[in-house]
């Protein structure tokens, strides 16, 4: 490159950085600025009998101006990541004692959006938690207004008020229940298959869908826990997933959430996936205790078990629900060739005006009156 070239070019690319100063070392990325950093103290070095010495101790200026903050910016980095492990295992111990109220103390500059997303973390951190015990939180920031170069508030310490689904004795209850259960029915002997299928259908058997009594309650018991199934009324699709999976693992199971949309209806749900010889497949207790939805009513009856969700692929479950993207979440390539009947559900209507369903299960009917 001849020197009229060059200068040409540096005269370009030190006006830019001259225009852009001002923002480079507020808003870039710190790659973006070390690589306008690098590129500029390059082109110095090769011209700098090209400008003025006014010039030129601008320009080295905000070089060495540019080279601190990016020090500055890895330093508080590295602070700020320390800073977010401290906060949500804070969160999260306060968690498992279940205190409804708690204060952690930041002292440091973070984002309000940055402690909101360490709370979701470590909610996500136990999803058994997260999704039978957690209700709400309501999270309260006491910051200054002091701010950093990135224009960060100094924080001084978050105040949380947490609201729980169910308390500790209930929690203590559903433990000491599910041992029970597990010590009494299921044994080493026993395959992976029939201890799934035994925990299955005890609690299909054990629950009727509820949406709630009263706010959420079945019986005093919130039907979003297991408590809701054990000693309540019966709950929803979170009640039968998180019962699930307690039991699948104190009986030695792999077991592991699944979430989704019913194409149906929007609404959000809940399922299991479990592990069956090195195969993971999708089993959703809620779709296999019977169901009827030809008036947007839900009937269950007790005795009665299905096997249409039990142990499916994600290709057929995906016929009715979309699956939420989750990077942990096992997939499940094929449905489990078991010998349990699939059941079919048939509206008739008699000549009193009297509807009807019936199930067919071994070419048996089933009739529940609607």
């Amino acid at each position: 490159m001849n020197n009229k070239i060059s200068r040409l070019l540096f005269l370009f690319f030190v006006s830019l950085v001259f225009f852009l100063m001002p923002s480079i070392s507020l808003a870039d990325e710190d790659s973006d600025l070390e690589a306008y950093v690098k590129a500029c103290s390059y082109m110095l070095k090769a011209n700098r009998d090209t400008f003025s010495k006014n010039s030129i101790d601008k320009l080295e200026k905000w070089i060495s101006d540019s080279k601190k903050l990016i020090e500055n910016r890895k330093a508080l980095s590295k602070k700020e990541k320390g800073l977010e492990d401290r906060i949500q295992d804070e969160i999260e111990e306060n968690f498992k004692q279940r205190n409804q109220t708690f204060k952690i103390q930041v002292n440091d500059y973070i984002k309000e959006e940055k402690i909101h997303a360490i709370f979701e973390e470590a909610l996500q951190a136990d999803r058994y938690f997260y999704y039978a015990i957690y209700k709400a939180c309501s999270i309260s920031t006491n910051y200054y207004k002091q701010t950093n170069e990135n224009g960060v508030n100094f924080v001084e310490s978050v105040d949380f008020a947490m609201t729980y689904r169910q308390t500790k004795d209930d929690e203590k209850k559903v433990d000491e229940f599910v041992n029970k259960w597990v010590d009494d029915n299921i044994n080493n002997k026993m395959t992976d298959l029939e201890k799934t299928k035994l925990i299955h259908d005890f609690i299909v058997k054990r629950n009727s869908y509820n949406k709630g009594d009263s706010n959420d309650l079945s019986n005093g018991y919130s039907v979003y826990s297991p408590a809701s199934i054990l000693f309540g009324k019966g709950g929803v699709c979170n009640a039968y997933a998180t019962l699930f999976d307690i039991m699948a693992k104190r009986a030695g199971l792999c077991s592991y959430y699944a979430t989704g949309v019913i194409k149906a209806d929007g609404q959000l749900h809940i399922w299991n996936m479990v592990k069956i010889d090195d195969d993971w497949y999708n089993i959703d207790l809620t779709w296999d205790d019977p169901i009827l939805t030809s008036d947007k009513k839900i009937l269950n009856e007790k005795d009665f078990v299905t096997y249409d969700y039990f142990l499916i692929s994600d290709q057929k479950i995906s016929a009715t629900r979309s699956i939420d993207k989750d990077y942990k979440r096992p997939s499940s390539v094929n449905s489990y060739n078991h010998e349990f009947m699939a059941t079919k559900i048939i509206l008739e209507k008699s000549q009193s005006n009297i509807s009807y369903f019936y199930l067919t299960k071994a070419n048996k009917r089933y009739y529940f009156a609607i």
